[in-house]
């Protein structure tokens, strides 16, 4: 299989988000690290949140003065509204959630404790509820905001485990009720479901897999989608940019795979 060329969204600049100021969630690497310099690009001021304080900071110090890295644990509420209150502090308001922090167990359902069980949805599920729990008041007092949540193929098909399965099942309905809930607002609400993407948890999980062969398991992954190669991290990074924009002012309530095929065969 040939080398596809790079993403256009790797290298696109723009100024659709001037004068917008996000919070980005498991921004320290992968989609959330992609996203966050997507979002600085298309020149909005990004904060960059992560259970990894320092890995959130070098990405905000890659990016420079209109960011900022602040260590975050979606899954505890007095954690994530000092993020907020931080985010407002420094940037004056909060227009842009990106609620992408996430985990899994790699191993099957007779294998998880309940507490295991319990963490996946709370980190996957409860932290993107009280992020936007969080960030509404803002949004709300400002009559516009966009809320866009990291869901996952998993919610739309048979895969992963049982416990990740759920709770991004989850996310998708209650990302649909706040689109209903808060109507007429000028906040919006949409979930993203990312295919088999090459981040550390994609390739953590196939590794354990293959390990014997795991660059032949990429490339046969890669070939069995129709887009004929496997996701990179800055292909969810331009979608997150389009629903973040005036661009996608009429869209709302929306659950969107972005897998390059993979929901279609």
């Amino acid at each position: 299989m040939s080398t596809p060329l790079p993403s256009p969204a790797a290298t696109a600049t723009s100024a659709r988000l001037r004068d917008r100021v996000a919070l980005v969630t498991g921004a320290a690497s992968g989609l959330g690290a992609a996203t966050s310099r997507a979002i600085a690009a298309a020149g909005g001021s990004v904060v960059c949140a992560d259970l990894d304080g320092d890995g959130a900071a070098a990405v905000a110090g890659e990016i420079g003065d209109r960011a900022l890295g602040l260590p975050v644990d979606v899954s505890d509420e007095a954690s994530v509204q000092r993020a907020v209150d931080a985010t407002v502090e420094r940037f004056g308001t909060v227009d842009v959630l990106f609620a992408n922090a996430g985990m899994t167990y790699t191993k099957p359902t007779l294998e998880y404790s309940l507490e295991e069980f319990q963490r996946v949805v709370t980190v996957n599920l409860a932290g993107v509820w009280l992020c936007a729990r969080a960030v509404l008041p803002h949004m709300l007092e400002a009559g516009r905001g966009s809320i866009v949540a990291t869901a996952s193929t998993a919610a739309l098909r048979g895969s992963g485990s049982s416990a990740y399965a759920a709770s991004k099942g989850g996310v998708t309905a209650m990302i649909r009720q706040l689109a209903v809930e808060f109507g007429g607002t000028g906040v919006r609400f949409n979930a993203i479901c990312p295919g088999p993407t090459r981040t550390a948890m994609y390739d953590g999980a196939l590794r354990l897999r293959r390990p014997d062969d795991f660059e032949q398991a990429l490339r046969e992954k890669g070939a069995e989608l129709p887009a004929g190669r496997l996701g990179v991290p800055e292909d969810i990074a331009a979608l997150v940019v389009f629903l973040a924009s005036d661009e996608s002012a009429f869209i709302t309530g929306t659950v969107t795979p972005i897998d390059g095929g993979a929901t279609a065969k």
